[in-house]
């Protein structure tokens, strides 16, 4: 099954006229299983905390939980509660094939998180076109959640921290916190801003220093209020901790300058982040770094300083720095240092971001950030390198043909691309089929975009699947390279026929949206929030071989996903103590089955659901001291 068309040139496209139509393109609907990291403030903050609530056990009963209507009020979402942590709003505009919004990125959103969802309680039949106020409880709302009293008499310098994930329906809603102190008037503290009709980041932290207010207080209170119509506010991991006199942060940084709305642009995907890059496309590298002073005292002289590290040799390639700055407590901003053109020499690259001030900062571990990146001979890689995440389609597309990929510029004249590599996920079953292919994406309308090559499908091996940070690809060929153009951006996407019951894509890192694309055949686009680990290959590249010599073989669990019970099938060629572990999501085991010495031949063991949360799980079978593992879903 191949296809081969006649290349076309890129157009010329202004961000002005795509702007509308991305506004209609939702993320891709499912689930993103992925390994959180702790950030070093949220670390930080820990190690003074005076105060705190991660919604472990739910909404305490000490919270005051209120609503105008007497009925709407914040729900309490956990592992074992109905909708769970995997659904952020369950109401209306959401999109379609999706039983629910992406979940707040909090830094515990596996152990529970809170939700005032307007879209539910204002219109709970969506999505968006049956018409507002048929809910339990119709808009407008006003609804608070309230901290117990907190004693802050001992306390001279505190900071508030949260995470939280709010958005907007246009004009129609404001999601603010108040505070009390010593049982006075309700004092307005924080208002969540963002573009009119557009949302937070998924994993916003706020930092707030409340020490002219609340330091000494023996009674204080917190008062999160949302008041309007739509959408929702996601809230977590509240702290109220005592911070470091001198304590800057490096909270996010990148080397390159992405905006697809910028109308200077010749595709908009100019400036993307790549982490492999093939010689005859080196990078501008871009520096930014957003930096927080989470400190209680302005810092003087704050400096962004970037090193660029060629890894095999030591030597520093590139030196800079921002010029220095001051800024006041909890001030945000982003620093930024001049540009450098990468040589062509090809190796691994540290690109090494440090934060500097006058004052002597008293966390220097959270004022480093870094990055890595190669040059090499043939392959074009906007992923991580290894896996951090598995994809798995929404409930309705489960079993839908999807294709997943990335945007790529070319900026070498009539580069080959010979074949596509990609990463495929656990749970994936063995002997499923995928294809590599090229597209020339038509952004003013995505249905008519244009297949320029697509590969044969090849069948997935046991051997290709990707556990969290494994970097295992296999190599899908064209039967005739395919010249591409410089200063053109095509999409390049992996392809799973037998939907996302057979085949689980591997991911890794955030990736921009409208920058990475899954489509849901025959033309359903929805852009993705991690990169999917689809790579372009303009010479010959070596994939992950299949092996054939096991002494066991685990197979798929079927059926997958599965609702009640799974049967895991598997032979082994000579007796031995057989286990099987299962672990969740985070790595917990929730289950151990010791099944004794088995005899040669084929087995099988039914696993029942019992009480285990939706989700993605893990079974490990262990033998002779040799593990295989494989990866499961249960149902919503």
């Amino acid at each position: 099954m191949k296809r081969f068309t006649t290349l076309l040139f890129c157009s010329i496209i202004a961000a002005t006229q795509v702007y509308g139509q991305f506004q209609d393109i939702q993320p891709a609907p499912g689930t993103y299983f992925m390994e959180h990291e702790v950030s070093a403030i949220y670390s930080t903050a820990r190690q003074t905390e005076i105060w705190s609530e991660d919604f472990s056990n739910g909404i305490p009963a000490d919270w005051e939980n209120s609503e105008m209507n007497g009925i709407a009020s914040f729900e309490y979402r956990g592992p074992a509660t109905n909708p769970d942590i995997y659904i952020g709003s369950r109401g209306s505009c959401i999109p379609e094939g999706s039983q629910g919004s992406d979940p707040i990125d909090s830094e515990t959103w596996a152990n529970g998180f809170v939700i005032f969802d307007s879209n539910y309680w204002d219109d709970n039949i969506g999505p968006c076109s049956t018409g507002f106020g048929t809910g339990p409880s119709p808009a407008p709302h006003l609804a608070m959640l309230t901290t117990p009293s907190i004693d802050l008499s001992a306390e001279t310098d505190v900071m508030v921290m949260f995470h939280q994930f709010y958005k907007q329906w246009p004009n129609n809603a404001d999601a603010y916190i108040e505070y009390s102190v010593n049982g006075g008037e309700w004092t307005t503290l924080y208002t969540v801003t963002v573009a009119v009709g557009n949302a937070t980041p998924a994993d916003q932290l706020v930092v707030i220093n409340i020490s002219e207010v609340a330091g000494g207080a023996e009674d204080f209170k917190l008062r999160y209020t949302f008041e309007g119509s739509y959408y929702y506010w996601m809230i977590d991991d509240l702290v109220l901790f005592q911070p470091a006199t001198n304590d800057m942060v490096i909270m996010s940084s990148t080397y390159g300058d992405f905006d697809v709305f910028d109308q200077s642009l010749n595709t908009g995907f100019e400036n993307m982040e790549y982490t492999m890059y093939a010689d005859e496309m080196t990078p501008l590298l871009q520096f930014h770094a957003d930096v927080i002073n989470a400190g209680a005292v302005t810092q003087n002289g704050v400096t962004l300083n970037v090193e660029v590290v060629n890894n095999a040799t030591s030597e520093v390639v590139y030196s800079a720095s921002s010029a220095p700055a001051n800024m006041a407590s909890q001030a945000q901003s982003t620093l930024t240092v001049p540009n450098f053109q990468m040589p062509s020499t090809m190796g691994e690259f540290s690109l090494n971001m440090t934060l500097t001030q006058d004052q002597e900062d008293e966390n220097p571990d959270n004022n480093f950030a870094s990055h890595s990146f190669n040059i090499n001979d043939v392959m074009y890689a906007r992923d991580h390198r290894e896996t951090e995440g598995i994809y798995i389609p929404g409930s309705i597309f489960i079993n839908t043909a999807y294709e997943i990929g990335n945007m790529f510029l070319i900026t070498a004249d009539d580069i080959q691309a010979h074949s596509v590599s990609v990463g495929i996920g656990l749970g994936s079953t063995p002997g499923s089929e995928v294809y590599g292919a090229i597209y020339k994406l038509n952004l003013m309308e995505l249905g008519a975009s244009t297949l320029l090559a697509q590969t044969s499908n090849v069948d997935v091996y046991y051997e290709a699947l990707n556990n969290f940070g494994e970097n295992k690809t296999m190599v899908i060929e064209f039967d005739e390279p395919v010249t591409l153009q410089k200063d053109s951006a095509y999409l390049v996407v992996a392809g799973a026929p037998g939907g996302g019951s057979q085949i689980k894509f591997a991911t890794s890192g955030e990736t921009p949206a409208f920058s990475s694309w899954l489509r849901f055949m025959p033309n359903q686009w929805f852009y993705m929030i991690q990169h999917p680990m689809v790579r372009v290959n303009f010479g010959e590249v070596v994939g992950i071989d299949e092996q054939v010599d096991h002494n066991a073989v685990v197979y798929q669990n079927y059926p997958n996903p599965f609702d009640n019970s799974t049967q895991i099938n598997f032979s082994i060629e000579k007796a031995a103590p057989v286990s099987l572990l299962i672990r969740d999501c985070l790595g917990r085991t929730v289950d151990e089955i010791n099944m004794g010495t088995l005899p040669v031949g084929s087995h099988n063991y039914l696993f029942e659901r019992g009480d285990l949360a939706p989700g993605l799980y893990t079974y490990t079978l262990t033998l002779n001291k040799r593990s295989i593992t494989n990866a499961m879903v249960v149902r919503e």
